[in-house]
């Protein structure tokens, strides 16, 4: 009740909300009951199992993520994807179908501190095509 009563002002004014949650649907239901016409999924367990090398526990946070993606979608969600995202790990979050958009911050700047942003960018997008 809190939460709603505090965006349906911005919801009247038509600014987009967007709530970053995990991919658990009863999160992502809550967001969309709250208004938000966006929501960012938590890709960091994702990563950091991947980073660990733990097949089989990324395999199955990677099917959560996209079941996550698929029920927002149906609920009329905007889905994007972030925390965490190496270029190993893009690749596997870019491959979901409902992903429209991905929020790389920290990986991209610090690589950038050695490669340049241009150049860090220009891969990032190569590996997402």
């Amino acid at each position: 009740g809190k939460l709603k009563s505090f965006l349906r002002p911005l919801a009247e004014k038509k600014i987009r909300i967007s709530l970053f949650v995990s991919p658990e649907l009863k999160q992502i239901e809550a967001a969309s009951r709250v208004g938000a016409t966006v929501v960012e999924l938590n890709t960091g367990t994702f990563c950091d199992l991947l980073i660990a090398e733990e097949k089989e526990k990324y395999l199955v946070e990677f099917e959560k993520l996209t079941k996550a993606a698929n029920f927002g979608q149906k609920l009329d969600l905007e889905i994007h994807g972030g925390h965490g995202l190496t270029y190993e790990s893009v690749k596997y979050i870019a491959s979901i179908p409902e992903m429209t958009e991905l929020n790389i911050g920290h990986f991209l700047i610090g690589e950038s501190i050695f490669i340049g942003l241009k150049k860090t960018i220009k891969t990032f997008r190569k590996i997402i095509k």
